[in-house]
């Protein structure tokens, strides 16, 4: 048996429609899984998901520091997981339906993207 972090895994592949959503959100969810990081599909846990702006006002933050937020490990592990989930989940969109529906969720005040 291989080690899983050598294994190949495929990115989901969604076409945008109702009916193969639900497989794709399964896979979805087993990626978040495999990468150690299920919080990202969990929206109570990313309302703690740092903006661009204060993920790299926390990056600037030396740990432990004076000032430094307490939470700022965290915030910066989720901020991180976010942003390789955005890119999965825009690879893994198949046709315009998929990148439409994605790109309706872009604003500058978003989490990522």
């Amino acid at each position: 048996m291989s080690n899983i972090k050598e294994a190949k895994i495929e990115i989901p592949k969604w076409d945008g429609t109702r009916e193969t959503f639900d497989t794709y959100q399964f896979k979805l969810r087993a990626i978040t899984a495999m990468n150690m990081y299920p919080e990202v599909l969990d929206q109570n846990a990313m309302k703690a998901c740092p903006t661009l702006t204060e993920y790299q006002v926390l990056l600037n933050q030396l740990p432990g520091a004076v000032g430094t937020d307490p939470n700022r490990n965290t915030k910066v592990a989720l901020y991180k997981a976010n942003q390789q989930m955005s890119g999965y989940f825009c690879m893994g969109q198949e046709n315009k339906l998929g990148v439409n529906a994605i790109r309706n969720t872009r604003f500058p005040t978003r989490k990522s993207l």
